[in-house]
């Protein structure tokens, strides 16, 4: 998969400055096309379920012929509470706040596809 991305270049396809900073890191080409989908969790699915699907669903959302598309979903629980993107300043301020001093717990999911094929 290296190799190939090391050729055609990949699609990164999320808008998180942090993401794109790692991967200029590895000196491969790739392209940004952040994918917009609605991230909401079914009530009967759990967390890690709910964070896999949408990695797989921005990564697919964004498929591209012959070039590897990336998607990615980050999720922090606090409290037993899913904690949503904020919307604005004030909401993030306060998310902050929440999160400050307590235990939380961070989960990442990553999808790789090529075409309509998860890699």
């Amino acid at each position: 998969m290296l190799q190939h991305m090391r050729e055609n270049g990949f699609i990164l396809a999320s808008a998180s400055p942090r993401r794109r900073e790692i991967l200029k890191a590895l000196n491969i080409p790739f392209e940004i096309k952040p994918a917009t989908i609605k991230e909401v969790k079914d009530p009967t699915e759990s967390v890690k379920f709910f964070v896999q699907r949408m990695a797989r669903e921005k990564s697919i959302s964004i498929q591209s012929g012959n070039k590897i598309c990336i998607g990615a979903d980050t999720i922090v629980i606090v409290n037993s509470q899913l904690l949503v993107k904020p919307g604005n300043p004030d909401n993030a301020k306060s998310i902050l706040e929440l999160l400050s001093g307590r235990k939380h717990e961070v989960i990442t999911a990553v999808c790789c596809t090529l075409g309509e094929k998860v890699l």
